[in-house]
């Protein structure tokens, strides 16, 4: 029940809507309820604080060529992905730690660069391994949050864009084909998450714009947004489409954004808005990971609003729901040369700041490392390549550091 300040809105989860909710699981089944502030008069900030001060632990990979971000499921397990390039193979790891410091698995990778997206139980990937296979083959291997590899998908295409669904499950958008003999199809597809063996739940759903696909989210009602490039309905036009939880369009193509001018590299992310819909943020990469805040789109509605200045004003941070979906954390991005401390605000739904912490690595400036949210509040932190230790100069390989501090944001 929500206090004086809110109401309820709906349901999330393995209930949609804002109905009446009856759920028959026969797997693990998250539901959630939203609620929207309603009384301004309340302190937005009630409730609502900065990251706990917590001890923080750390966990170290001793050789790794790329360090990349950690991240953390609903149940307090920690995923620690690292890629390395020796010779003409290309290869990684993943190694699973509870945020109590307890080692659970290492798991190697076929991959470059493997996308490691928590779940709610346990962790799902999607990578490419060209050098094992057909050069459009994607791997798709999941684990449990005991670290027990489950049975492993896979599919075939490019153009993709990869999102996890906050209830479990990964959206892929793309152009796909279940074998690589088969003509890839433009179409978007939900497959099972974390804690379950590979399936597809719904799709593959054809996407009413034939643009390459450039993004894609999955807000806290389930529903997914696919984004594509609309130039071949005007010049300069970014579309969306958004699909309901069985994967059944809700909308046509629709514009998010027009005359817009993409940069040499760039994508759209999105973050999940507390009481539904999604952030999209412009990204852009020139050896360092840049994000802008550009529109809200209301959850499965063609309805786009420019994002509120306080988004806007905080560039280069990822959004994350936190306290338990009832604020907004913003995790940064790495970035050169910069002061070698790094700060995690936390925000209220209307964009109320509540109080922020700063996580110092060293004194000075440094290059940074990406900072970001397991989905138990954990608060994750990369340790600067600068004070990694070197292991092999031949393959440029050294140890891969992160440091955390658990629930710190529950």
């Amino acid at each position: 029940a929500p206090d004086a300040s809110s109401g309820f809105i709906g349901w999330g989860g393995g209930c949609t809507g804002p109905g009446e909710c009856r759920v028959t699981p026969t797997v693990d089944t998250t539901v959630w309820t939203n609620f929207q502030l309603t009384n301004p008069s309340v302190n937005p900030c009630h409730g609502i604080a900065a990251p706990d001060e917590v001890p923080g632990a750390q966990y170290v990979v001793q050789s790794g060529a790329t360090c990349l971000p950690g991240v953390g499921d609903a149940q307090g397990t920690l995923a620690f992905p690292v890629s390395f390039n020796a010779g003409n193979a290309d290869g990684g790891s993943i190694d699973l730690v509870t945020s109590a410091e307890t080692f659970l698995r290492q798991y190697a990778i076929g991959a470059f660069d493997p996308n490691v997206l928590p779940q709610p139980n346990g962790f799902a990937a999607a990578t490419r391994r060209p050098q094992l296979g057909p050069p459009n083959f994607i791997g798709l291997p999941r684990w449990n949050s005991a670290g027990d590899e489950l049975a492993a998908g896979s599919h075939f295409g490019d153009q993709l864009a990869i999102a996890a669904n906050p209830a479990g499950g990964v959206l892929i958008a793309g152009n796909l084909s279940a074998t690589s003999d088969a003509p890839p199809a433009h179409v978007a597809l939900m497959v099972t998450g974390g804690a379950e063996d590979f399936a597809v739940t719904w799709g593959p759903t054809p996407l009413a714009s034939a643009g390459a696909v450039l993004g894609a989210g999955v807000d806290l009602l389930g529903h997914s947004l696919v984004i594509t490039d609309g130039a071949a309905r005007a010049a300069g036009e970014i579309s969306g489409q958004w699909f309901d939880e069985r994967g059944n369009p809700l909308t046509e193509e629709f514009p998010l954004l027009t005359g817009f001018s993409r940069g040499v590299s760039t994508w759209f992310e999105t973050s999940p808005l507390i009481g539904g819909g999604l952030l999209v943020r412009r990204m852009d990469f020139d050896g360092h990971y840049h994000a802008l805040a550009l529109v809200t789109v209301a959850s499965g509605q063609p309805m786009v609003a420019a994002a509120p200045e306080w988004m806007v004003s905080r560039r280069d941070v990822r959004l994350e729901i936190a306290r338990d979906g009832r604020a907004y954390a913003t995790l940064p991005y790495g970035a050169p040369n910069v002061a070698c401390t790094q700060r995690v605000e936390v925000l209220a739904p209307d964009g109320t700041s509540c109080g922020s912490r700063d996580y110092p690595l060293a004194a000075g400036t440094c290059d940074t490392g990406a900072m970001t949210l397991g989905l138990d509040g954990t608060v994750i932190q990369q340790l600067p390549l600068s004070m990694e230790t070197p292991r092999n100069p031949q393959d440029g390989t050294h140890t891969c550091t992160w440091w955390w501090w658990p629930a710190a944001l529950r």
